[in-house]
């Protein structure tokens, strides 16, 4: 299997002829739309997306609050994934931060935009080397490579 994964980015221009991109992902062939914000120090799922398609992932709520995501002062957790895909990668156990969605979903409502099941962040985007083309429309992704063992 190649090193490099392409992911399709959906491009979508906003009223102030800005743009956001988007990418699909899933969770146990769970379809997810993902806003890709490479300001976002962390990936995140909604709240409600864990607790409806997933109510069997555990939820360890955090102490403190997140900030961001148009908002301040959000109750923040974690889960952990079993099963994260990203076009053709999969991820094993991946850790995403928890947030309440809500108030993004409901600008895009007001813009006439679907809404999102959470937000692609820098954890990801830096650990794989990512490259967004929006020339090509992808978000390109590096695996890893596997180390050598040293035996001896």
């Amino acid at each position: 299997m190649s090193r490099k994964v392409r992911i399709p980015l959906e491009i979508c221009p906003l009223a102030d002829e800005g743009y956001h991109l988007f990418i699909h992902a899933a969770i146990r062939n769970q379809p997810l739309r993902l806003l890709v914000d490479t300001g976002a120090s962390r990936t995140v799922l909604g709240r409600s997306v864990i607790q409806e398609k997933f109510p069997d992932l555990t939820i360890l709520e955090s102490e403190g609050l997140a900030t961001g995501a148009g908002s301040s002062d959000l109750p923040a957790g974690l889960v952990q994934i079993p099963t994260f895909t990203l076009g053709d990668l999969e991820l094993s156990d991946f850790s995403v931060a928890v947030l309440d969605m809500h108030h993004v979903n409901s600008a895009y409502e007001q813009t006439g935009l679907p809404g999102i099941d959470g937000v692609l962040g820098c954890d990801l985007l830096f650990a794989y080397r990512a490259v967004i083309s929006l020339k090509r429309s992808e978000l390109r992704l590096t695996r890893p490579r596997k180390r050598k063992s040293v035996t001896g």
